[in-house]
């Protein structure tokens, strides 16, 4: 039985997370959005009715946990007293000016979010400490992205010019998306599978500090929002083609 929780488990929360190295388009038609104004007026969408984007201050909420309890999820509740599973996702792209001309002037414009995918979690419980289980790894995800972040930005203080980030961001992302991915293995077979408490708070502890030493490197909305909506920011840029082995955190 702990196998299959095991495999169970990582097969709700990862699953797809390297399946591919594309940005899923989301319909521009939602049933549910957030928006974040920006100073000029202009509003960035940060959640529709699949996905979450995280942002500072954004709390799950059990009306996010939306997936149906199949088959195996009930016997895994009934026999292993599974509560809850969160899947949660690194998302990424890498836009560069359209006009080559403009590349001697300008950088890459790499975007990177964490997403809780609203219809492939499920909670059969309204146990907050359930629910914190699973959105701790929301956190997790953000830890990491912010640590990508602070890695393409200490590329550019090394080498401020155009190339730098397109020649790296492939190495970058997937060196964290793959360290999510195994960070969140770990934890959910010591938290949620073995049910050890005190690994729980191990963990919440230390992604607590991670996130605090992190904090100028969070994500924004303009990450949410373009990573939802598969639109440029800025329409002087395109999204980059041909970058190479990125094997994606979808």
């Amino acid at each position: 039985m702990r196998r299959d929780f095991e495999n169970y488990t990582w097969k709700v929360i990862f699953g797809g997370l390297m399946a591919n190295m594309t940005v899923l388009r989301i319909p521009l038609l939602i049933l549910l959005i957030s928006v974040c104004s920006a100073a000029l007026g202009q509003t960035f969408t940060t959640e529709n009715a699949q996905l979450k984007g995280w942002l500072t201050g954004t709390r799950l909420t059990l009306s996010d946990f939306r997936g149906r309890p199949d088959d195996q999820f009930k016997r895994l509740n009934r026999e292993g007293g599974l509560q809850a599973t969160a899947k949660v996702a690194i998302r990424s792209v890498m836009d560069v000016p359209k006009k080559k001309k403009d590349r001697a002037t300008s950088m890459e414009k790499v975007y990177i979010s964490p997403f809780f995918y609203k219809l492939n979690s499920i909670s059969v419980t309204k146990d907050e400490h359930e629910l914190d289980k699973q959105r701790l790894l929301f956190d997790l995800a953000e830890w990491f992205s912010r640590m990508a972040r602070q890695e393409f930005a200490h590329l550019l203080d090394s080498a401020h010019h155009y190339g730098v980030i397109w020649l790296m961001y492939s190495r970058v992302m997937n060196k964290y998306c793959i360290g999510y991915q195994n960070a969140a293995e770990a934890y959910s077979l010591e938290v949620v599978a073995k049910k050890d408490e005190n690994a729980f708070q191990s963990w919440r502890r230390r992604i607590d500090q991670g996130l605090k030493e992190t904090q100028s490197f969070a994500t924004t909305p303009k990450d949410c929002h373009r990573l939802l909506t598969n639109l440029t920011i800025d329409e002087a840029y395109e999204p980059a083609e041909d970058i190479g082995s990125f094997v994606g955190c979808n």
